[in-house]
């Protein structure tokens, strides 16, 4: 955690050429990406996408290990609606003919 190793590094004095780093390697890659087509631009969301979703499904998977596939899912829908719009839309699914 930050909280933790900034002090430190700002004890020892490298803090300036942290930044000064993380700076350098955030303008290389806004440079990289503007030099991107759309397609490319497009590739790399849908990349980053999948790989939310995976780390998403896998964190449940071991925090609800004896869930299956369905509770997975609406294990993740809760977590980005929130429990109550989650119980609204699985009562209304329920309802449909």
């Amino acid at each position: 955690m930050p909280g933790e190793f900034i002090p430190v590094l700002e004890a020892m004095g490298c803090m300036r050429e942290l930044g000064r780093q993380v700076f350098e390697m955030a303008a290389t890659q806004q440079a990289a990406w503007r030099a991107m087509s759309p397609a490319e631009k497009l590739a790399q969301v849908r990349a980053l996408t999948t790989a939310v979703l995976w780390l998403e499904r896998e964190g449940l998977r071991r925090r609800h290990p004896t869930f299956g596939p369905a509770q997975l899912h609406r294990a993740a829908i809760e977590r980005r609606l929130g429990p109550e719009l989650t119980a609204r839309v699985y009562s209304s699914l329920s309802r449909a003919p």
